[in-house]
């Protein structure tokens, strides 16, 4: 039964990590992600993205700072 759960890419995240501390496989995740949240589930490509970087020692949730243009103007 999926109860098309929707929660951000910080709480998937957090999510996938728990599940790689626990040993799971990007598949296995991916699975869990279907049943509970559907349609709104990150992909697996996604998943198995996460995964790799967790398991390479990643700690942070938060999407890498960006190069270019800053988002803001310095001048005021």
């Amino acid at each position: 039964m999926s109860l098309s759960l929707k929660m951000d890419k910080i709480e998937y995240r957090a999510v996938i990590k728990f599940f790689v501390k626990e040993g799971l496989t990007p598949s296995e995740i991916h699975s869990k992600f279907i049943k509970v949240c559907g349609d709104s589930s990150p992909s697996f490509s996604t998943i198995k993205k996460w995964v790799a970087e967790f398991k390479r020692g990643r700690t942070s949730l938060e999407d890498d700072p960006r190069e270019g243009r800053p988002n803001f103007s310095l001048l005021g």
